[in-house]
Formats: structure tokens, sequence, C-alpha cells
């Protein structure tokens, strides 16, 4: 064989190796990023029907405060329950752009970054569609018992009713109070950390655990 020949027979299978590298590279990426993709699509999902549920029960409780307009607690309760389901259906609806944003990003880096995003924004939004629900229990009881069998809870425990209403609220403070004031910590506590991970989803943990693989394989590739 000539020294052309060698070479040119060298080349060829720098080429194929290359080739085949890049191939190997492209399916661990796509393998490992795909559960990634469908974790996201889940959390869209999820959040979609969360709207759903809350504009059917804003659509309910609409009709029923202003059935009840003339009578002053049943309107509140009614008035809160509509305002929540208000408040519900903005909060999915920014989770689902955060989720769009992130699941079409395309660089690791980038990606990464915007998972990151999304962890604050679902523990954010965890916490304002959670914590009311230390009082809201209250009026839902109010509505229900009305709406089922036409009971007025308030006008016959009032004493219970204002009783639970205040310790939710102290209970709100304090809760808020909690967690603005350890925002800004690092996560030390086991439990901490993992009631964040409820508030964020455990599935982005497992997201973010794909990319930093993904990210962790191509710096080794790139060295």
């Amino acid at each position: 064989m000539e020294l052309d020949d060698l070479k040119t027979a060298w080349t060829e299978l720098d080429r194929r190796i290359a080739s085949m590298e890049t191939m190997v590279r492209a399916d661990y990426r796509r393998r490992r990023l795909e559960p990634a993709r469908r974790a996201m699509r889940w959390l869209g999902v999820g959040q979609a029907a969360q709207v759903a549920v809350w504009i059917a029960v804003v659509a309910t409780v609409a009709p029923f405060w202003i059935e009840h307009r003339q009578v002053p607690h049943l309107l509140i309760a009614g008035l809160v329950l509509h305002a929540y389901g208000v408040l519900t259906i903005c909060v999915a609806v920014v989770q689902l752009l955060v989720i769009g944003r992130t699941y079409y990003t395309a660089p690791i880096v980038e990606r990464q970054k915007r998972v990151a995003e999304l962890q604050r924004v679902r523990i954010i939004c965890g916490l304002a569609v959670g914590l009311p629900w230390w009082v809201l229990w209250v009026p839902v009881l109010m509505v229900g018992a009305k709406v089922v069998s036409g009971v007025d809870l308030y006008a016959q425990l009032p004493e219970w009713i204002l009783a639970n209403v205040a310790f939710g609220l102290l209970a709100l403070a304090v809760s808020v109070w909690f967690a603005r004031r350890t925002a800004h910590q690092p996560v030390r506590s086991r439990w901490l950390q993992s009631l964040a991970d409820d508030l964020a989803g455990r599935s982005l943990r497992r997201v973010a655990a794909r990319l930093a693989e993904v990210r962790a394989f191509e710096r080794e590739d790139a060295a």
C-alpha cells in the first residue's frame, strides 16, 4: 500500500471514529435527557389540570356569593374562595410559562439555570397556594355545608368559626415569618430540604440530577 493510500485510509478511519463518538454522545444525551423532558411534560399536564379544576371551582363559587350577597358571612366566604381560585389559576399559568421556557431550552448549562429557576418558582407558588389553607378550610366548610345540606354553620356555631379563623390567621402569620426567615439561608436541615423538595416537586430534583450527569459527561468528553 502506498503512503498516500495509507494516509487516506487513516483519515477515513479517524472520520468514522469521530462520527461514531458523535453518535455515542448524542445517544447518551438523548437517553439521559428524555426522562427529564418527560417529567417536564407531566409537570405541565399537572398545572394545566389545576387550571381546569380551579376554573370549574370559580365558576361554581361565583353564583354562590352572588346568591348570598345579602348574608355578610356567606358573601365573605364565597368571595374568599373565589379570590383563592383566581390566585391558584394565575399561579398555575405562571408555572406553565416557566415550564414551557425550560422545556424548549437546548444548551445544558442554560437548561440547568431554567430548572433551578423553576424550582424556586414552584417553591414560592407552593407556599402561596398552600399556606392560606390554615384559614381557607373554614370558608370551604361553610360554603360546602350550605351548598350540600343548606346548613349555615356560622349562624349555628359563630364562636367556633371565629376561633378557628383566628387560630388559622395566627398560624399563617407564623408560617410566613418562618418562610421569610429561612428563605435566604442555606438548607442544612434534612426536614427543610425534604419540605423544599415536596414544594418544588421531587421530579424536578431528578431532572436536575439528570442534567448534572449530562453536563459532567460533556465536560469529561471535552477534556
